[in-house]
């Protein structure tokens, strides 16, 4: 046993940075992977209060806690009172087609770093409630004309507009809304903070 020892000694002190590194490299490509997609860079305004961001500007019109929720008959219905219900109006100006706002996500960040996704589950399934369309992009069903008639699409294909979009949040009580982030994966790590 003693002379195999000695025959392999090296080859036995060379096989623990070996087995090192072969654990290791992975772990370090999985650690990589897993911060690129975690939204860690925030895009904040610069003049104006527009934020540029995934080739569009867009900024933060209103942040308000609301105590009433839009229904479908366009009257209004009282907002939960256990939850703190805010609205968000986004402004944003850019070329719809091209900026492919479609898949953003819209959460209200809290004063302490919280987030809180858009329409959740606590606000949506109060009787009579309907709450608007909210994302990034334009309302592509706008509301028909008083003839009856649909009402064209305020928005041509391939021409650069402004458009508003609503939305609502819920949060627990004990938390404060500072702003909203605008969060598109093909963006990540980076994600826009308005506020």
């Amino acid at each position: 046993m003693a002379g195999w020892l000695r025959r392999n000694a090296w080859g036995l002190l060379l096989l623990v940075p070996a087995v090192g590194a072969v654990t290791v490299a992975p772990y370090l490509q999985t650690y990589d992977t897993f911060l690129k997609f975690q939204e860690r860079q925030a895009v904040t305004p610069a003049t104006g209060h527009w934020v540029d961001y995934h080739g569009s500007r867009m900024r933060l019109v209103e942040l308000s806690e609301e105590t009433t929720l839009p229904t479908f008959d366009d009257k209004t219905t009282a907002a939960p009172r256990n939850l703190r219900v805010v609205k968000a109006v986004l402004e944003f100006d850019g070329v719809p087609d091209d900026i492919g706002l479609g898949g953003c996500r819209l959460f209200v960040q809290s004063t302490a770093g919280e987030r809180y996704g858009e329409k959740p589950v606590e606000l949506t399934n109060v009787d009579t409630v309907s709450l608007p369309d909210g994302g990034c992009t334009p309302d592509d069903d706008p509301r028909p004309a008083p003839s009856g008639l649909p009402a064209p699409s305020p928005h041509p294909s391939g021409v650069r507009s402004t458009w508003r979009t609503e939305c609502y949040f819920a949060m627990p009580l004990t938390a404060y809304p500072m702003g909203v982030r605008v969060v598109i994966a093909t963006e990540l790590p980076r994600y826009a903070l308005l506020k």
